[in-house]
């Protein structure tokens, strides 16, 4: 024997089945938001990571390249001191071999002075044993 519904029973089947698939049809849609939700954050989770990973690799290309330029600064330092040491042992070499040469005009003055004190000495003594000679002479001839 067949069922048979009346009308009533028919209205509140229908009411009770809307009623599910409206609590169906809200779960759905929640799930919906909390997927597309969990999906932003996802979606934010990457971009930022990408951010992040972007801003390091900037700071690491900053800082090398700021090595780089610490690098040249040093080496053109280095260069300078190295130049300034050059020439400092040159004006050092120069003043050395104009002492030297100053010494040697000295030396060389010295010695002729001393040679002409010699010479002046030996014409004294010479004229001095002359003088004598003539003394002794002019003594004994009268």
């Amino acid at each position: 024997m067949p069922l048979r519904f009346d009308s009533y029973q028919v209205r509140k089947i229908i009411i009770v089945q809307s009623c599910v698939r409206r609590w169906l049809a809200k779960r759905a849609l929640e799930r919906a938001r909390w997927q597309v939700a969990r999906s932003v954050v996802t979606l934010q989770r990457f971009v930022r990571g990408w951010i992040g990973r972007r801003r390091l690799h900037q700071l690491q290309e900053e800082r090398r390249q700021e090595m780089l330029e610490n690098q040249r600064r040093a080496q053109l330092q280095e260069e300078r001191r190295r130049e300034q040491q050059l020439q400092e042992e040159r004006r050092q070499q120069q003043l050395q071999e104009e002492r030297r040469a100053q010494m040697q005009q000295a030396q060389q003055l010295l010695l002729e002075q001393h040679l002409a004190q010699q010479h002046m000495a030996q014409q004294h003594l010479a004229a001095a044993k002359a003088a004598k000679k003539g003394m002794y002479d002019t003594l004994f001839e009268g």
